[in-house]
């Protein structure tokens, strides 16, 4: 099992996650990945990965799709839930624990994006 903190944000199709380890976003067209430890984006059209990299929380929204089971556990006193299962057609599973949700009418573009500049020495594959 492993453990990772980090801080997801969502503007409706836009997705930002950001761990120790690696920063995942999309602005509804492509995909960044950049990985800390290798020091390498990766862009990539939506659509060409997995259904959930399209947007991760979309699967919260329509529900299971075909290639997750999702439950949600507990709810909070606003009545979300506390906890979401991911359970992956190949037997994965993801838990992701909610620590906080708060609101914000950010919806700064720059968020959605990998700017190059911020990373000079990362090698860049580009997938689109």
């Amino acid at each position: 099992s492993v453990s990772m903190d980090g801080e997801i944000v969502t503007y409706g199709e836009n997705y930002r996650m950001e761990t120790e380890h690696a920063l995942v976003v999309s602005d509804g067209t492509v995909i960044g990945i950049y990985q800390k430890g290798a020091d390498e984006i990766i862009l990539q059209p939506v659509g060409t990965g997995a259904d959930i990299m399209a947007n991760p929380f979309a699967v919260l929204k329509d529900g299971n799709s075909a290639n997750y089971e999702v439950t949600a556990q507990g709810k909070d006193a606003k009545g979300l839930p506390e906890k979401v299962i991911l359970k992956a057609r190949n037997g994965a599973v993801y838990t992701i624990v909610i620590g906080e949700y708060s609101a914000s009418e950010n919806s700064n573009a720059a968020l959605f994006t990998i700017d190059h500049e911020n990373y000079p020495t990362a090698i860049v594959t580009d997938l689109r």
